[in-house]
């Protein structure tokens, strides 16, 4: 009985993360739409990034808000708004990256 007890404990901790592997990382999905048209392309442009990761099912941790990708490239207003998503065997990540053109 006593070797069972530690053999069942072993089987519910790898079950556990086997299940909480099927979890994801939420990213707000981006349903807004804008008018591409009219954002010159041919203009350098200034960016920051934002991103919230999950690893083995925990987390996430962190934040892909456009606000929070606009405050880590110090921008007063956003032109572009870019979404990405990438995985592993044991992590998962989302970014959002928002661009800025340039003020001349």
């Amino acid at each position: 009985m006593r070797v069972m007890i530690p053999a069942l404990t072993a089987t519910a901790l790898a079950g556990g993360l086997l299940v909480s592997g099927c979890a994801s990382v939420s990213g707000t999905p981006a349903m807004n739409t804008a008018d591409m048209q009219n954002v010159d392309f041919s203009q350098e442009f200034e960016s920051g990034t934002a991103c919230q990761r999950a690893i083995l099912g925990i987390g996430p941790f962190g934040s892909s808000s456009v606000i929070d990708a606009a405050a880590d490239g110090d921008l007063d207003s956003v032109d572009v708004v870019e979404t990405s998503q990438s995985q592993g065997l044991f992590w998962q990540s989302h970014c959002t990256t928002v661009y800025s053109g340039s003020d001349d």
